[in-house]
């Protein structure tokens, strides 16, 4: 049997020609009149475009709306000349629906007017995803996370049993002994002061200074870690320095123009000093004989302030520690390095464990069109997902060429909605947004993620392979009111009770707005959020998301968090628009939550990395398909 296609919707053949149409080709439009099954005919009203149409220097300029449908396939031929039953007008082309009037025939059956406008012909086209681009359109939701990362420019946690001197350089003055040795991811110095030289500073020094410079504002952290004791009496029988300054320096010249911090020890007293060589020190605290070993994260500013902090292994968090003037000459081109000072005749080994300097810049919101992936696609994008390509912000090759043999492969990863709420019980895909709804009777998904309101809560599935399994539950309370608000190929929004929620095509998380119900779900054993893991042991334990945006959930099974039993390759993520804590088995009412999976296997370079999903969740581009 002849079927007649109107973009996803498929009918039986059931065009025909009315004396009374006004039928034919008028302005660019095109009337024809369908009849078929009540609920596949209200369907049509789903697939309207709204828009106007223009000429403008020999061109038809076709206009539609950003949140309509688009363009849409229709086939209304016949295979065979004698089953034509519109011989005067085959429809057949992309087009665009502009009106769709329905009157009922009877009580199962109807039919439709619809006004077409044609864009081509040809079923092979070239299509083109049209969408916004982040940051300029103004697309990313407003948020409340202070979105940075960091730029590493140094980084090195002394591996092995030889110093990188492709990143440091090594000296020596006046001192015996000893060496720069590295070992068990440590660089350690050691050495015997030669001799007092009249005139000169009294104390030999080992030093490395990097070979790199760098300009404000930037981080470095590090450790400063000197000996159990000293035969000296003095604060500074030795002592080991931070140094920051403008350009190359030697162990005992160009010392004015330096900041430093220095950790001291005596035999019977320590201090930390943050000072400018020759002068009374900025900072000085004396500390507890035996506190030999201490983590430091400063900022050197662009304004020539440094500010301090000092690692509480306690609470495992950086404690402000001070912030005051370096008085550098310059904030441009500066070293770090690390130096050594002896002043005693007895050998002592002062540590250095991992080093690193970095800016902070903002992250990218990535903006990510998904395109339908075809038999015959112009361009792959920079990856796959599901059935569809991904372009990322704005990269112009985003055509491709739709398939020959499949029209409707333009709806790859589309958000689907269906519906068994009939009287022959079929589930049947939905567009007409006057359809009712019922728990039990409805289900919506694109490729990856799929949603099905049942009575005792709202299940949420992942594909796996080629089926979908649930991996997430959400209770609302009883579930009373479903009710479709608007779909296209690029967005499905269906109200549930007081919530709402938004699937987009190929995104692997949907976005819910609840601002009045919380989200209950069964806990999960483990978590990762604020850069942390945990375990959970219990109902309403607080997860914090004051620092990053989404937290990962998975359980350890038999094993442990870090090696669960079995693997949990395909993990959940929680995401939220803004700082706030959450419970191991509910999400406070909020603004915007959402809840999606990820493949905790793939790399960080990967554009389906965690990390990466987080970023292009606040990021929702609105885009659509158009002919080019």
């Amino acid at each position: 049997m002849n079927t007649c296609i109107i973009g996803p919707v498929v009918f039986d053949r059931g065009f025909y020609y009315e004396k009374n149409n006004d039928y034919g080709v008028m302005d660019g439009k095109e009337k024809f009149t369908i009849a078929g099954p009540i609920w596949k005919i209200n369907q049509l009203r789903g697939l309207i475009t709204r828009g106007g149409t223009e000429e403008s220097g020999g061109i038809t300029i076709r206009s539609t709306k950003q949140k309509d449908w688009g363009p849409v396939w229709i086939n209304a031929t016949a295979s065979r000349p004698e089953e034509y039953d519109n011989v005067r007008l085959n429809h057949k082309g992309w087009y665009l629906i502009r009106n769709v009037d329905i009157d009922n025939i009877n009580q199962f059956e109807a039919k439709a007017t619809l006004t077409v406008e044609l864009i081509n012909n040809a079923l092979d086209v070239f299509l083109e995803m049209d969408y916004t681009t982040s940051p300029y359109a103004g697309t990313p939701l407003k948020h409340g996370y202070d979105l940075t990362e960091e730029l590493v420019l140094l980084e090195d946690d002394f591996p092995g049993t030889t110093l990188d001197t492709s990143k440091w350089s090594a000296t020596m003055w006046n001192m015996t002994g000893g060496s720069h040795t590295v070992s068990g991811g440590k660089i350690g110095m050691s050495g015997i002061r030669t001799a007092i030289i009249p005139g000169m500073p009294c104390w030999g020094a080992r030093s490395i200074q990097s070979k790199q410079t760098f300009d404000a504002p930037f981080f470095v952290e590090f450790d400063l870690e000197v000996p159990e004791t000293s035969t000296t009496s003095n604060f500074d029988g030795h002592n080991y320095h931070f140094v920051l300054r403008p350009g190359q320096w030697l162990d005992q010249e160009g010392w004015p123009d330096t900041f430093l911090i220095v950790q001291d020890c005596g035999s019977s007293s320590r201090d930390i000093r943050f000072v400018k060589p020759f002068t009374d020190p900025l900072l000085k605290v004396m500390v507890d004989n035996s506190n030999k070993l201490h983590k430091w994260k400063i900022l050197v500013g662009e304004d020539g302030l440094i500010t301090a902090w000092l690692w509480n292994s306690t609470n495992s968090e950086w404690d402000f520690y001070w912030k005051g003037p370096c008085s550098l000459s310059t904030m441009k081109r500066l070293t770090i390095g690390f130096t050594h000072h002896s002043h005693e005749p007895t050998n002592h080994t002062v540590y250095t464990d991992k080093v690193k300097v970095y800016k902070t810049q903002a992250q990218i919101l990535e903006s990510v069109a998904k395109i339908p992936v075809t038999g015959r696609n112009a361009s792959t994008g920079l990856g796959s997902r599901g059935s569809s390509y991904l372009h990322k912000n704005g990269e112009s090759d985003n055509s491709f060429q739709n398939s020959a043999s499949d029209p409707m492969a333009i709806f790859n990863g589309s958000p689907r909605l269906y519906s068994n709420n009939n009287p022959q019980n079929e589930w049947n895909e939905i567009h007409n947004i006057e359809e009712s709804l019922k728990v039990d009777k409805c289900k919506f998904y694109n490729d990856l993620i799929q949603i099905i309101p049942t009575s005792t809560g709202i299940e949420i599935h992942r594909i796996n392979g080629a089926s979908f399994e649930k991996f997430f539950n959400v209770d609302i309370g009883p579930i009373s009111f479903i009710k479709l608000l608007n779909k296209t190929p690029e967005e499905l929004i269906l109200a549930i009770n007081r919530t709402k929620w938004i699937l987009r095509r190929s995104e692997p998380f949907v976005y819910i707005k609840h601002e009045y119900d919380d989200l209950t779900y069964p806990k999960f054993s483990c978590c990762y959020h604020d850069g942390a893991s945990l375990e959970i042991t219990a109902d309403d334990q607080s997860i914090s998301m004051s620092d990053t945006h989404y937290a990962l959930f998975w359980n350890k099974g038999s094993g442990t968090c870090a090696n669960p039993n079995p693997a949990q390759n395909l993990r959940t993520m929680i995401l939220q628009k803004y700082p706030t804590t959450i419970k191991s088995n509910k999400i406070p009412a909020t603004s915007l939550t959402g809840i999606g999976f990820y493949d905790n296997t793939l790399p960080s370079s990967n554009q389906n990395h965690y990390s990466k999903l987080a970023l292009e969740w606040l990021n929702p581009v609105n885009q659509r398909i158009r002919i080019i």
